[in-house]
């Protein structure tokens, strides 16, 4: 991360960005549409004393950010698809019906990336719809790779299912 600037969409506890700050990001820039993950994550930068460097702000997608462009801009998604439409604030945190929130985060992420930035993604092919999640990615025209990937026993259910988790890295095809 070496000088680069980093935005965390959906920071939670603020622990990846706080983890990119430790490694050498210049500028830390982390959202979410939760009240309660925002004050959080500010007691965490606070404890982990970056003020200087990380900025957490309330709202969704890139509402709070402006027209602001960071190197890289991570999110890792509410990856759990389902086709219900009215979620609790909890529930948006892991299901994004239709993958109407994500496909809007690949529209709009284009306007926010600098010159060769690019885009992690944390996403489940196990537990998520990876042939709509891929479709979307194409449509928007991003070349994708896998960056990491574990393997963890499954939190619900039975513990003998296993969840694959990947981070992805999206580059634009083409500058907007």
């Amino acid at each position: 991360m070496n000088g680069r600037t980093f935005l965390e969409i959906g920071c939670g506890t603020g622990v990846i960005s706080i983890f990119a700050a430790r490694k050498g990001a210049s500028s830390v820039v982390a959202t979410d549409i939760n009240p309660n993950a925002v004050a959080n994550a500010k007691e965490n930068v606070k404890k982990h004393k970056l003020q200087r460097i990380i900025r957490v702000l309330e709202g969704g997608l890139f509402g709070p950010i402006g027209a602001r462009r960071f190197d890289v801009i991570f999110w890792n998604i509410p990856f759990g698809h389902v086709r219900k439409k009215k979620l609790s604030i909890v529930e948006k945190a892991l299901f994004d019906p239709e993958y109407r929130q994500f496909s809007r985060f690949c529209k709009q992420a284009k306007h926010h990336l600098a010159g060769g930035g690019r885009l992690w993604i944390g996403f489940s092919p196990t537990i998520g719809h990876n042939g709509l999640f891929r479709k979307i990615l194409r449509e928007n025209q991003y070349a994708v790779k896998k960056i990491g990937e574990t393997i963890q026993p499954q939190w619900i259910g039975q513990p003998k299912n296993l969840v694959k988790l990947e981070l992805l890295e999206a580059v634009p095809l083409k500058k907007e």
